[in-house]
């Protein structure tokens, strides 16, 4: 299964297609049409590959990484909240060096 994820500056409109062929990924992936301005699509292949697609540079970037952390490294409104409240309240705890 391939997985190809396009994002958006409005989270809300962010979507997410499954394909059981690369070929119809690779063109869903590359097809799409970015209208409110922002950057990227991505692709996830079964076994960790991900491909991400540049819409400004019409360039398709393959990595041979696990597309999770890259994923979770995408700005969102949800994590950033949290991580200002936790800053707030004195960051992450730190292990105490014994």
């Amino acid at each position: 299964m391939h997985t190809v994820t396009h994002f958006h500056n409005n989270p809300k409109n962010n979507s997410k297609h499954e394909f059981d062929n690369l070929e119809e990924a690779i063109k869903e992936l590359e097809s799409y049409t970015a209208d409110d301005g922002f950057e990227c699509s991505y692709l996830e292949c079964e076994n960790g590959d991900w491909a991400k697609y540049v819409w400004s540079t019409q360039k398709t970037e393959w990595h041979k990484k696990n597309a999770a952390s890259e994923l979770r490294s995408i700005p969102s409104t949800k994590r950033s909240e949290q991580s200002r409240l936790n800053g707030k309240k004195g960051g992450r705890p730190r292990k105490s060096a014994n």
